[in-house]
């Protein structure tokens, strides 16, 4: 018996040189450690909701932002007084790009016929199609000819003597110019102003007379290639809606 008790009391003592090395039982350590590692994963999961908030918060705020009015249709009102009267189109492909197309009807003294073509913009600094850009406007121009006369278009002096005759061409504006669309959202008025030069390539398919442009260039009957021209000077005020 004694022997039973000093083996116990020499556990004990042993014990408590544990305990006293060790001042936490592997229960409370184990607590302790559990409860360490929740407030580690509580910590985490509150910077990673504060993250993802923000994250969510400025994506949203992008999306807004990168919501406008891509849409422009206009017509240039400085032509109509002289018989040409167009229609443009514009889409907004991004903030730097706009696609779209144009027709004009064209009814001149001297010429009567049409033009189309695609449109290209390209903005620098704004959102397609509102903003500062440079358009070029590729297209296909064909009508009749036939006049004998001199007169004046805008500030070009054209003196003309011909047959009723077939004119088809190339017709390449190219304009530096201004979108405004107004309002903050939806449906706005729209205004367009600026100016280029219209480069033209014509073809005359049936015998004419000769036609002279600016007292310079002769275009005579016997014409079967496409012949170019003098860039000519275009201004461009238009008006139209943006959505």
């Amino acid at each position: 018996m004694k022997n039973e008790r000093e083996n116990k009391k020499e556990r004990e003592n042993k014990m408590k040189k544990i305990r006293k090395k060790f001042p936490y039982s592997f229960p409370k350590f184990l607590t302790f450690l559990v409860l360490v590692s929740l407030s580690f994963i509580l910590q985490f999961s509150l910077q990673f909701s504060i993250f993802l908030s923000k994250a969510l918060a400025e994506e949203i705020k992008n999306q807004e932002e990168e919501e406008w009015r891509k849409n422009l249709i206009i017509s240039n009102i400085l032509q109509a007084p002289f018989g040409i009267l167009g229609l443009e189109y514009h889409r907004g492909l991004s903030r730097n790009i706009s696609i779209g197309g144009s027709f004009t009807y064209i009814s001149l003294e001297f010429f009567r016929g049409f033009r189309v073509g695609p449109d290209l913009g390209l903005f620098p600094f704004g959102k397609a199609p509102e903003g500062f850009n440079l358009l070029l406007s590729p297209g296909f121009l064909s009508g009749d000819v036939g006049i004998e006369k001199e007169f004046t278009l805008l500030i070009i002096k054209i003196k003309a003597e011909a047959e009723i005759g077939t004119l088809k061409g190339i017709s390449f504006p190219v304009l530096l110019r201004y979108n405004w669309i107004f309002g903050k959202s939806g449906l706005g008025f729209a205004l367009s102003a600026g100016a280029g030069l219209h480069f033209l390539a014509l073809t005359f398919e049936r015998p004419i007379g000769e036609i002279k442009v600016l007292g310079i260039i002769k275009i005579s009957g016997k014409a079967k290639v496409p012949i170019p021209l003098p860039p000519l000077p275009i201004f461009n005020l238009s008006l139209g809606l943006g959505f």
